[in-house]
């Protein structure tokens, strides 16, 4: 009965100083797992659309044709598209054969005042040419007036299918060196506290559990001399 009541009282003990403790540790796990969740998704993702992109690049080159990713993405660095697409979102682009009036498509100039540069606009308008080759104008929503220079299919990358906002300022900001290294030491150290809290908390149960054997053998050892003396005293 006395073991009994002893080793309650600890184990009440030990459930008191650790309620705080076992709150934090709780709350740190939950938040430790929606964070690696999330990023094993998004690793996921990533590593499906890399695979599907590479496979198709793959198949294109060994049919000898050369046509642009089948998946691709662009920043925005001109507000020629706002307010539909701001300056630092990024754009989902997917290859297409299809384009039509309305459509949002990235493309690569022929204008000779921004050659060679790469741009996002609204098709505004859809043209037959001479030689019977379709061509599309295109305006940016920002803009008064269309594109200078018409597009041809070959020059269009592909239609944009989806919109990730502020990811260039995201990328801009958690990609330089120091922010980078913080983000990844963080984590990393979380992990370490973590475990050494649990390593900790395991050494402190194996000392109770040894200091409450300890008592139990004493009082053990105490009720045997206790009884042999009340046998000796009946055999008196």
């Amino acid at each position: 009965m006395e073991n009994t009541i002893l080793s309650n009282k600890v184990e009440n003990l030990e459930e008191t100083r650790s309620t705080v403790l076992s709150s934090i540790v709780y709350c740190v796990k939950f938040l430790l797992k929606i964070v690696i969740n999330f990023a094993l998704i998004c690793l996921f993702i990533v590593t499906l659309l890399v695979t599907l992109v590479f496979i198709d690049d793959e198949v294109n080159k060994l049919r000898g044709i050369d046509v642009p990713p089948i998946l691709s993405t662009y920043v925005i660095v001109s507000p020629s598209m706002t307010p539909t697409i701001k300056v630092q979102d990024a754009v989902l682009v997917i290859r297409s054969n299809k384009f039509k009036k309305g459509d949002i498509v990235t493309f690569k100039t022929t204008d000779p005042r921004y050659s060679g540069y790469t741009i996002t606009h609204r098709i505004n308008d859809v043209i037959t040419a001479n030689n019977g080759k379709t061509m599309y104008i295109t305006k940016g929503d920002n803009n008064s007036i269309v594109d200078a220079a018409p597009v041809f299919k070959d020059n269009i990358y592909g239609k944009v299918i989806l919109k990730i906002p502020y990811l260039g300022s995201i990328k801009n900001i958690f990609f330089q060196p120091f922010i980078l290294f913080m983000i990844l030491l963080i984590p990393s150290l979380i992990f370490v506290i973590y475990n050494m809290f649990l390593y900790l908390k395991t050494l402190r149960k194996d000392s109770t559990n040894n200091e409450i054997s300890e008592n139990l053998l004493d009082n053990n050892a105490n009720l045997n001399i206790i009884e042999k003396k009340e046998e000796e005293i009946e055999i008196l």
